[in-house]
């Protein structure tokens, strides 16, 4: 009984200190460096966009970029996913490209 106390009490230390950290399950923003955080911009203009920077956009950007495109793809994705369903996000960039259409990747 006594072994049984002592390792839920252990358990719920370890549980509840700051040993262990959970990603991608809330905003991480904050755990960003500086430099990480400099490459994460508010959209201007689809037509001045950089491959390597992560842009804020609007429901209303996006519905106005999509009328602009005869097919396209949105994908809403999951950092970490683990799921069978999730797959690599350059398969959907290859589709795309190889049936023409505009790609959009969403952080969900």
């Amino acid at each position: 009984m006594l072994k049984k106390i002592l390792i839920y009490i252990v358990f719920t230390i370890i549980l509840t200190s700051c040993l262990i950290e959970f990603y991608g399950l809330t905003n991480d923003y904050d755990t960003l460096s500086e430099l990480q955080k400099k490459d994460i911009r508010p959209l201007e203009s689809f037509e001045k966009t950089e491959s390597k920077i992560i842009y804020k956009i609007n429901a209303s950007q996006l519905k106005e970029e999509l009328k602009k495109h005869s097919k396209s793809i949105v994908y809403v994705f999951a950092n970490g996913c683990v799921s069978k369903t999730c797959k690599a996000l350059n398969l959907y960039e290859a589709y795309a490209n190889d049936n023409g259409y505009k790609l959009f990747f969403c952080n969900g």
